[in-house]
């Protein structure tokens, strides 16, 4: 496969792409991990080589099951545990999550490296109605799962304060920024980790986190198809600065 090197190049592949899947009713979200992959990498050798892209990378904390809620009761490796750990003891279970494209950042600033950004992809199913509907619709789908990824990142990366998350459907796409709230409970079910380790009963400070607005799907690229959108390139940069990086793209 031929080095993608311009921009014109990055366009046709991904228009060879769209090609393939554009009008496939119904599309499955292993497709579209290969155009993003691109676009996401692009993104990084444009932005700052300090960038790294992990797909499917699993983002994971204990939790103490003795002291657990419902709250922490889902995707949990209960084999960790322990039949020595008796007499009230807790016993450090594992949670995680595992988005489909992480960010990272490494940079001098922190001791180990950030995760500013988050992407999830969804597949553009036009079942659930005309497309514009049909995407909002998606985006909405993933409102909950998107939550608990970024609940899971602050709980894991604690210097971070900002973490923005690419939610895509298909081509379309919103940047939602979510900012860390401690010691508030957020809106959704999953609020974070318990701190208080070891110490048996109590639950310690949850980390919340709200996000800045409802759901905006546009398309990644612009109406000729030959760049990426003035709004993706706005929301990119934005995210980027967030974290220093100055940014041409």
């Amino acid at each position: 496969m031929a080095q993608i090197d311009t921009l014109p190049q990055l366009m046709g592949r991904l228009d060879h792409i769209c090609r393939l899947i554009n009008h496939d009713q119904d599309t499955k979200e292993s497709q579209w991990y290969e155009p993003w992959d691109l676009v996401l990498n692009w993104l990084r050798v444009k932005t700052d080589l300090r960038l790294t892209i992990a797909p499917q990378f699993m983002i994971s904390r204990p939790y103490y099951a003795g002291n657990a809620s419902e709250d922490y009761s889902m995707t949990a490796d209960t084999s960790a545990s322990s039949d020595s750990d008796t007499n009230e003891q807790m016993q450090v279970k594992d949670q995680y999550r595992i988005p489909d494209f992480s960010v990272f950042f490494a940079s001098g600033d922190y001791p180990t490296r950030s995760l500013p950004v988050i992407a999830e992809i969804k597949p553009y199913q036009n079942i659930l109605g005309d497309e514009p509907d049909a995407i909002f619709m998606a985006m909405e789908f993933t409102r909950t799962q998107l939550q608990e990824q970024v609940y899971f990142a602050f709980d894991t990366y604690t210097l971070m304060d900002d973490i923005y998350v690419l939610c895509i459907i298909g081509w379309h796409w919103d940047l939602l920024k979510f900012e860390r709230r401690s010691n508030r409970l957020p809106s959704g079910k999953y609020a974070g980790d318990i701190q208080s380790k070891g110490k048996g009963k109590g639950k310690g400070r949850r980390v919340g986190a709200v996000y800045d607005h409802d759901f905006n799907p546009r398309h990644m690229l612009n109406s000729q198809r030959n760049d990426f959108s003035d709004d993706f390139k706005r929301g990119w940069n934005t995210a980027m600065r967030s974290i220093g990086c100055i940014t041409n793209f």
